[in-house]
């Protein structure tokens, strides 16, 4: 991530009884305001009293992807949680008398900063406006001053960005134009051309709303996300085994609540990792059972929710979810024997008998173990 300037040019053209274009843009017609509020709250804002405001930035077509430490001693480490995380204050109690970590409320005392890319992503907020470097808005400027009754507007606009501004690279214009619609559609091509900044490279910009996180996410090498860190909570758990998992299901569709939350609970806190094949089954085939269950927005078992947020609730009718559970599980390295047995009989004993191919009364001779799955690793993802 890197800082950038965003700086706004606004052609506001006032409505008039003729809805005529001006032929030259008067010293009225020409604002370096955004024509929006920016103080509502979304993004950071810098220098308003000034006569060109700007705002503090991160450019990127999407937000930027976090590099998380893997596979590193926890060994009376020191940490920091940051906010919207899914790591509950119990399971980090088990990596304080295992390892003999310390949580630390002060950021700057902390080895490693546990964080999430939810909490990471809450950060930015994405502007509709697009963006052109400052040099190529200069040049295009520069070539349609015959549109300008008083040029020199622009070139103090120029010379204040250069003057403040150590790298020019670093700074991006967006080009508006503020009028109404009857006035936009009657300019010619050449002013349509000057105000709309077509011919430009246009640039998607992300606001981070805290401008200070960006240099603490540059910076801080030592990012760890809260699923490694669940994983590392439940490493020593137990392994959800076949009969768990039918005992599990059958808790969870006994309509008793109780019995369903214990059965949520048992799941939230088995090695997750290590029982992924089946905890995934559960999501895909039960998840309304799940959601009705007592402890389902509690903190240890949205964790869990939230490690498996890729697998969505199968319908039966096709067998396009049935292909996104078992991509899942072979990206996940957990496309277990077992995992493909269960898959295969589901959709045999539902998709295929909806389409008649597996009924008792059918004329078709199709058996399950006709049914296969292709090696994953040649298909396409």
């Amino acid at each position: 991530m890197r800082k950038i300037k965003a700086y706004h040019v606004v052609f506001n053209i006032k409505d008039d009884i003729n809805k005529q274009a001006p032929k030259v843009f008067e010293d009225e017609h020409i604002d370096f305001k955004p024509h929006f509020n920016w103080n509502d709250g979304k993004v950071a804002v810098h220098n308003p009293e000034e006569d060109y405001p700007y705002v503090r930035s991160v450019i990127n077509n999407e937000i930027p992807e976090l590099n998380f430490q893997k596979d590193f001693n926890l060994e009376k480490e020191s940490f920091y949680r940051t906010p919207n995380i899914t790591l509950p204050q119990n399971k980090m109690a088990l990596l304080k008398d295992k390892y003999k970590i310390s949580v630390k409320r002060d950021m700057d005392k902390a080895n490693y900063l546990i964080t999430s890319d939810t909490y990471f992503k809450s950060l930015f907020h994405q502007q509709w406006d697009s963006y052109s470097v400052y040099r190529d808005v200069k040049k295009h400027f520069n070539e349609n001053k015959g549109f300008f009754k008083n040029y020199k507007v622009m070139e103090d606009f120029f010379d204040h960005i250069e003057e403040n501004n150590e790298d020019l690279n670093d700074v991006y214009i967006s080009i508006k134009l503020k009028c109404v619609w009857d006035i936009r559609s009657n300019m010619n091509k050449s002013l349509k051309s000057m105000a709309g900044g077509e011919g430009l490279q246009l640039n998607d910009i992300c606001y981070m709303k805290d401008e200070g996180m960006i240099d603490i996410f540059n910076s801080h090498t030592k990012l760890v996300s809260d699923d490694y860190m669940l994983a590392k909570c439940n490493e020593d758990s137990v392994i959800l085994s076949p009969l768990d998992l039918k005992n599990i299901s059958q808790m969870l569709k006994s309509g008793d609540r109780e019995s369903g939350t214990l059965a949520l609970e048992i799941m939230a806190n088995c090695n997750i990792e290590k029982s992924y094949d089946k905890i995934a089954l559960m999501f895909a085939f039960y998840p309304d059972y799940m959601k009705v269950c007592g402890n389902w927005n509690s903190v240890n078992v949205k964790s869990m929710r939230k490690r498996f947020s890729g697998i969505d609730e199968i319908s039966f009718h096709y067998t396009y979810g049935f292909e996104k559970l078992l991509k899942n599980l072979y990206k996940n390295n957990s496309l277990t024997s077992f995992a493909q047995k269960i898959i295969l009989k589901k959709i045999y004993n539902t998709t295929l008998t909806r389409i008649g191919l597996t009924r008792e009364a059918s004329i078709f001779d199709f058996k399950l173990e006709d049914l296969k799955i292709k090696e994953l690793g040649e298909v396409e993802f």
